[in-house]
């Protein structure tokens, strides 16, 4: 049965650790109890918010109303061909990994490489840790994950997202999903076209009614050699993130255009390059809200005490500054919950 709680503080469900209460947290450990979950808050027209790692949200101060969903619809199936292989997991305890960096400009390309061998479906429910995803899929022989090592959250907000790792996306590995649409009352198997994915973007950022209940994944099952390469990038990987700043919801704003890059002769995309060295605001602090100066697109929460209101001023002037000297939008690849349209 899911877990229900009212008036709960919604911060310790984000990394960021801020925002305010939600009138009903409900979490639900399986596809088929979001289901559930989501179809008697539609039947009662109670609104609802789904929450999986809590990476990339900012939640407003005033909390969010309606029915909050923490997904830990945690499973993993191995599929072969049409053929169930078997079941790696049906239920684990998942700990938030965090996003590491040693570099402030870090790149990835070196530890690039080409992966082959046999195509393997597997499928997940939408609330499993990518992080144990990673692992499981690692120790079953399957590379693809392990690009995306110490991103914290689930594999269904690296699906909303569609995060990257380095040089790959997360759709590169997607291929199909079981969706419940509300308006329909139905649930439906839709392919890759359905989620228009682009850079950090994918359809559900602009129809959040969708509802992702599992995900089907290519990944590849090659030789010994390979899924030993595999497992030392997802480690390497995490080790160059090892000094990323705490308190922080990852990365705030999407890196520019190549296209403005070259306009503004810059020697790279990275969005924390033109807040460091463009704009010399590392450091910049409002209220307990600061840039930080371990890799300027992560804006810190010090001693857990800064507010949503000090981030988005954070965020406003960020803009704003890039605005003036570049001529560039900058845009964030965050998700905000809970605050009104204006």
């Amino acid at each position: 049965m899911p877990k229900i709680e009212e008036n709960t503080l919604l911060s310790k469900y984000t990394t960021w650790q801020i925002g305010g209460k939600a009138d009903i947290l409900v979490e639900v450990e399986s596809a088929k109890e979001l289901l559930a979950t989501i179809q008697t808050a539609v039947e009662q027209n109670t609104p609802y918010t789904i929450l999986g790692g809590g990476s990339n949200v900012l939640i407003s101060d005033d909390g969010i109303r309606g029915v909050v969903i923490i997904n830990k619809s945690n499973k993993i199936t191995i599929i072969g061909g049409e053929e169930e292989i078997h079941i790696i997991n049906d239920k684990v305890e998942e700990t938030r990994h965090k996003e590491i960096d040693t570099e402030k400009f870090y790149t990835f390309q070196d530890l690039d490489f080409a992966e082959s061998g046999k195509e393997t479906i597997i499928e997940l429910g939408s609330g499993t840790g990518l992080a144990f995803a990673i692992r499981q899929t690692l120790r079953e022989g399957l590379s693809g994950l392990q690009w995306f090592s110490g991103i914290p959250g689930t594999v269904g907000g690296a699906l909303f997202n569609n995060i990257h790792g380095g040089t790959h996306h997360f759709s590169e590995y997607f291929d199909s999903a079981v969706i419940y649409d509300p308006e329909t009352n139905k649930t439906k198997t839709v392919q890759k076209e359905f989620f228009e994915f682009g850079y950090d973007d994918s359809v559900l950022r602009n129809n959040k009614g969708i509802i992702v209940l599992t995900i089907r994944l290519k990944l590849y099952k090659g030789d010994n050699k390979q899924n030993e390469h595999a497992k030392w990038t997802a480690k390497e990987w995490a080790k160059r993130k090892k000094s990323q700043p705490q308190m922080t919801c990852g990365c705030v704003f999407k890196n520019i255009s190549e296209k403005d890059k070259q306009r503004c002769k810059l020697p790279t995309a990275s969005a924390g390059y033109i807040i460091d060295k463009e704009l010399g605001l590392v450091g910049k602090q409002i209220g307990n809200a600061i840039v930080s100066d371990k890799h300027a697109n992560f804006i810190e929460n010090i001693d857990k005490k800064a507010t949503a209101n000090n981030v988005m001023k954070l965020i406003e002037l960020i803009q704003t500054k890039t605005r003036e000297k570049l001529g560039i939008e900058l845009e964030t690849e965050i998700s905000f919950l809970g605050f009104d349209e204006e």
